[in-house]
């Protein structure tokens, strides 16, 4: 399967409609995507008292639980509860992409220069202000990630303490082998971010204040202290029959792109340039004609856009000119400095000087 056939089978995947025909989601109720999502982040997440907006899709689960536990082979409820948010996340996620269908494509040399770095500071603020709150990374042809078609994000805010976001990342997997699809699931919760000590605040600031700006929050990642909502999903792919040979050692470089996505996404007038016309997507679709259907849900009302190409394009000219100087330098002997164009790093910036 190639990536087109691959973008076109995610928009035909049948989100939460599955969960509504097996009675998990009560009518009517499937089109609050973002509330769903907070309600499975949130403390009260399959717990007995829970008496909101999903109380039946909450009360159902619990009531077959054992029959759950049986069908998939779980034998603790910690398991049970990964799996339940799994099953809701996954589907959920993927609706939302449906509303707009955002597809970004970085350069493959611009991705390699974002995850160099150990650190990422992010402001809040980049969060909020994302074009789209869900999307998906097209890296079908990156040689950093040979194993991955691309990757789902969802960023999504608690109803409670809306300052921090929350986190989904769905990689999906490239496979010959395996009949079904690979998904790899992970996730930074707010309270994620607070726990293992992300969470940057400006001098001064309390995060529990009710007048905290957004400019006064950071979030501070490093690559080398992944969440255990992320390293969980390294392993699980070894237990399935056909799916040995993918190894998961740049996990850490994956959730460092992501997050770097996010900060160059989130950026004053990033480099992003539509990669052909599409058909937009952000009609109302109650007002679709039955007979243009199959038409919206074709390849072209996929917005596909190419990221970071002006950066690439840079990176390669200094990689090439330093070559080029550095074998005139050996040949000639020559200790003079060479007069190549060079490269700044600040964050995600690039700046091409000379």
């Amino acid at each position: 399967m190639n990536n087109y056939q691959y973008l076109n089978k995610l928009q035909t995947t049948a989100g939460l409609h599955i969960l509504e025909r097996e009675r998990w989601i009560p009518d009517g109720n499937i089109g609050n995507h973002d509330s769903l999502i907070s309600y499975v982040f949130s403390k009260k997440f399959l717990k007995k008292s829970y008496d909101g907006e999903w109380k039946y899709t909450n009360d159902f689960v619990l009531s077959q639980k054992d029959n759950i536990m049986s069908i998939f082979r779980i034998s603790n409820y910690k398991d049970f509860k990964i799996e339940i948010m799994d099953m809701l996340m996954m589907n959920a996620v993927v609706d939302c992409w449906k509303q707009y269908k955002q597809v970004y494509k970085f350069d493959n040399d611009f991705i390699n220069y974002l995850i160099e770095t150990d650190n990422a500071k992010i402001p809040i603020r980049f969060f909020h202000d994302l074009p789209y709150k869900t999307f998906y990374l097209d890296i079908s042809d990156c040689n950093t990630f040979p194993d991955f078609f691309g990757c789902m994000v969802n960023v999504s805010f608690d109803e409670t303490f809306n300052a921090i976001p929350n986190i989904t990342m769905l990689r999906y997997a490239k496979q010959d082998s395996c009949e079904e699809e690979l998904i790899f699931s992970g996730y930074f919760s707010y309270e994620d971010f607070i726990k293992y000590g992300m969470i940057e605040l400006k001098e001064g600031t309390d995060l529990n204040s009710s007048n905290i700006s957004l400019d006064d929050i950071y979030i501070n990642f490093n690559k080398h202290r992944v969440n255990p909502n992320i390293e969980r999903s390294i392993n699980v792919i070894t237990e399935m029959e056909g799916a040995t040979s993918f190894h998961e050692t740049n996990i850490q470089e994956f959730v460092m792109f992501i997050m770097q996505s996010i900060l160059y996404l989130g950026s004053y007038k990033p480099d992003i340039r539509p990669r052909h016309k599409s058909t937009n997507t952000s009609r109302c679709r109650s007002h679709v004609n039955s007979e243009r259907v199959d038409s919206i849900n074709s390849i072209e009302s996929i917005q596909q856009f190419d990221v970071g190409v002006r950066y690439g394009n840079t990176i390669r000219a200094y990689t090439k000119s330093n070559k080029k100087n550095r074998h005139s330098d050996n040949k000639s002997m020559s200790h003079r400095k060479p007069t190549c164009s060079h490269i700044r790093r600040a964050h995600w910036h690039t700046y091409h000087v000379g």
